[in-house]
């Protein structure tokens, strides 16, 4: 029980007052931890949405004299660019991030199966549509389809078990039956704003209301794997390279 009060206080102490080293010439700190490397700080990473942001930043960066640092841009993935400085040897090989820029999160919600969440109402799925896509032919047709369902019911189609089909008003007491298009080409709102949406493939799905009389609802299901996701980086790096000075290398 002494023992191990003594070695207690002995890790108060070491956490209290740890020993520096140098190993090789990099720093490291001897605590009740072990032996760490010591970082050291670098300016506070700045937190931006835009990629126009992150251009401005570099191209002041650039003009200061005394910065004296070295930048590349990587582009982690479809929503997320970063900047970052030269690797410093004697930081134990550290990079500093200057910048991170993160495109607004998307609030459209993909459907993943029949039952749970990605199901909209016909007019909340109407509204979507028309506020998180950029607006296409393929949106359009979509729109005039869904916007004047006037029955309940949903037609599947038995010749190929996918198709379906709803009836829309068209005009005083006329009914049209509308088969209802997939897959569709559509550009949701998913990564930075400035550049072209990417275009991917989508299953559009109707089902009919749980109780007599209720309008059916609506969901889009992903169909191309995630393969936008390149798009959209290649579009970034695209849009990125003629506003940056030419010796900033991009990774992506």
């Amino acid at each position: 029980m002494i023992l191990d009060a003594m070695d207690k206080i002995e890790q108060l102490v070491k956490a209290a007052h740890p020993e520096f080293i140098e190993i090789k010439g990099l720093p490291y700190m001897l605590g009740y931890d072990g032996l760490q490397p010591v970082i050291s700080t670098g300016p506070k990473t700045i937190s931006l949405h835009t990629l126009d942001g992150l251009v401005d930043f570099i191209n002041e960066f650039v003009k200061d004299p005394i910065s004296g640092d070295e930048l590349t841009v990587t582009i982690e993935d479809f929503k997320t660019v970063s900047v970052s400085g030269k690797v410093v040897p004697t930081n134990h090989f550290y990079r500093f991030n200057y910048v991170v820029s993160s495109a607004e999160k998307q609030r459209f919600e993909f459907a993943t199966n029949s039952v749970h969440g990605g199901w909209y109402s016909l007019e909340d799925f109407v509204i979507a549509l028309m506020t998180n896509f950029e607006q296409t032919d393929v949106t359009k047709n979509l729109l005039e389809i869904l916007g004047n369902v006037k029955e309940t019911a949903v037609i599947n189609h038995v010749d190929d078990g996918a198709s379906q089909s709803v009836n829309t008003s068209a005009g005083i007491d006329r009914v049209l039956t509308k088969k209802v298009p997939n897959p569709v080409k559509l550009r949701p709102f998913r990564t930075f704003l400035e550049i072209e949406q990417p275009e991917s493939l989508f299953v559009c799905r109707l089902k009919s209301g749980a109780k007599n009389g209720e309008m059916p609802t609506v969901a889009l299901f992903e169909a191309d794997g995630g393969l936008w996701k390149m798009d959209a980086i290649s579009k970034i790096s695209a849009y990125l390279a003629p506003a940056l000075p030419t010796n900033v290398p991009i990774i992506k």
